[in-house]
């Protein structure tokens, strides 16, 4: 202990408490607001269980970073069940917005639509990452759809609508769709013919594992069976 040197206490100056203070006002708001963070931290291919609602699956690939997935809430009812489908996909430009789509499941016509492109940014609370959604553009019954299933997994602030973004299991797929077309055929090789008798209808999520500028390589899970090939992206709702 003879070569220790101790140094004496400092004593805090006003420039040193103007600090401390400040320092202390900032960590105050980043715990009641949360810090903006980037889509990139959702940077994980995965899932969570497909009776979970709502069901998160997310798609992110590597290569190009952008980060795709859809968001599936349900309310159920005697007779009927009612779903809430949002769709999203990261800007690399900004990272910190997400595009938005809101995929209508059997219309009020009978057709499945999606909605103009919206904007939603994704922020933490210091505990969970989340989704936050403009409450007056919800479309296809989302209000009324979201009220059912309440917090934790969704809250509204305001004007703002918030979804935790759950723990996923992680895949390997690059990205996550949703097919939009009447009957989107599956094909074994790009420009082929299409599979006979195979095919998916509006509002079906399909996992892609390969890429080309016009062609998905995908596989979707059915109730009974495990289908795989390529799709058009022309199939899929666009972004």
């Amino acid at each position: 202990m003879s070569g220790l040197t101790v140094d004496p206490t400092r004593v805090l100056n006003k420039e040193d408490m103007k600090i401390f203070f400040n320092s202390l006002f900032w960590i105050a708001v980043w715990s009641m607001v949360g810090p903006t963070v980037l889509a990139s931290d959702l940077l994980i291919s995965g899932k969570n269980e497909i009776f979970d609602n709502p069901f998160v699956a997310t798609g992110f690939n590597t290569t190009s970073n952008v980060l795709t997935g859809s968001i599936s809430v349900s309310r159920t009812a005697p007779g009927e069940t009612n779903e809430c489908r949002i769709l999203f996909s990261s800007n690399t430009k900004d990272q910190k917005i997400l595009q938005v789509r809101y995929f209508v499941v059997g219309a009020e016509d009978g057709v499945s639509k999606f909605s103009d492109l919206d904007k939603a940014s994704v922020v933490h609370d210091g505990k969970n990452i989340k989704i936050r959604l403009d409450r007056k553009k919800l479309e296809g019954g989302c209000e009324w759809i979201l009220s059912f299933v309440g917090e934790p997994s969704v809250t509204q602030q305001g004007d703002n609508v918030f979804f935790v973004i759950p723990e996923r299991t992680p895949g390997a797929w690059r990205s996550v769709h949703t097919i939009k077309s009447k009957r989107a055929a599956f094909y074994k090789a790009p420009g082929g013919s299409p599979v006979e008798g195979t095919y998916l209808v509006p509002g079906d999520t399909i996992y892609a594992y390969e890429e080309q500028p016009d062609w998905l390589y995908v596989k979707y899970q059915g109730r009974k069976k495990l289908t795989v090939g390529w799709m058009k992206k022309a199939d899929t709702v666009p972004f």
